[in-house]
């Protein structure tokens, strides 16, 4: 029973790793975009842009706190 639980957060490690990293990529991606469009647009597509790449990045932060609480739950 205890393998099978290692293995289940072991999947969610994985997972949860895979999705820090593409948070992160489009993150960038969307930070990039208000840079270049940062002389064209002004106002209510900015700020859009601007909060999706934070609330991005909070999500991919909360991922990684996951990863390290079950990283030191699976050490236990």
């Amino acid at each position: 029973m205890k393998t099978n639980t290692a293995r289940q957060v072991r999947a969610k490690i994985e997972d949860y790793t895979r999705f820090i990293y593409i948070l992160l990529a489009l993150s960038g991606f969307l930070y990039i975009g208000t840079l270049i469009s940062n002389h064209e647009h002004h106002g209510g597509p900015m700020t859009i842009m601007m909060s999706g790449t934070f609330v991005l990045l909070f999500v991919s932060f909360l991922f990684s706190y996951k990863v390290k609480k079950l990283r030191s739950s699976l050490e236990e």
